[in-house]
């Protein structure tokens, strides 16, 4: 964070210790995911936008991939950012891509055959979408 965009000492205190400030701010991440809206929405979108920026400017195309913790929570607000901005992406909780039993860690990260499943489902991307980049 820069100095303009850390927390006031009152908004940090209350992140740290207070339990109904908290919550509310876990709920605004939570209506965040379905709507473009709040702190934490705008902060991942200028994270992406810097993304895209840098990667524009090194003559890259990223390819994005939205993977979600063990709960495989969707992310509507991402989903069309996504589009709005016409960026290659992968959602992993869209279409058939359900998650496999046995992918996720008991802290929700993908374990070995979590990350082999996510893997596969960017080589067939790729395979789709860029063929000349597949042997």
């Amino acid at each position: 964070m820069t100095i303009e965009d850390r927390p006031a000492v009152i908004s940090g205190f209350l992140d740290k210790y207070s339990a109904m400030w908290r919550m509310g701010r876990l709920a605004s991440r939570a209506v965040s995911h379905h709507f473009p809206l709040g702190e934490w929405w705008r902060l991942n979108a200028a994270i992406l936008d810097r993304i895209r920026w840098d990667c524009a400017k090194s003559g890259v195309t990223p390819l994005f991939v939205y993977v979600p913790t063990g709960e495989w929570r969707e992310f509507p607000t991402l989903r069309s950012y996504m589009r709005q901005t016409r960026a290659d992406f992968i959602d992993m909780t869209e279409n058939d891509r359900l998650p496999l039993v046995g992918t996720t860690l008991s802290d929700g990260h993908p374990n070995e055959a979590g990350h082999r499943y996510i893997a596969n489902a960017i080589h067939a991307w790729i395979a789709e979408n860029r063929p000349d980049l597949c042997p």
